[in-house]
């Protein structure tokens, strides 16, 4: 799969922005992994607690990092190929 297609299948679909990278927000970033920078999380418990949807319980928590520009929440989620050099 390519990076493209890995964000469209994994941080689209929990996603305020849209469900695939047409959104309009999408931008890239490689630096470390593959991400989308304009992924925003869109599901929330009890109107107060942010989560991605299909991540592990326990892993799914965004915490403390709202966005100060924007003041959505961010969770900076990377993705790796199977020829990106994975983190130790």
């Amino acid at each position: 799969m390519t990076p493209k297609q890995i964000i469209e299948k994994f941080l689209c679909p929990g996603c305020v922005c849209g469900m695939d990278t047409k959104c309009g927000k999408f931008d890239t970033s490689s630096d470390y992994g593959h991400m989308c920078n304009g992924h925003v999380l869109g599901t929330s418990i009890n109107l107060s607690i942010k989560i991605a949807l299909g991540l592990p319980r326990g892993f799914c928590r965004s915490g403390p990092t709202e966005d100060r520009k924007t003041g959505k929440i961010k969770m900076m989620i990377r993705l790796f190929t199977d020829q990106d050099k994975k983190p130790e």
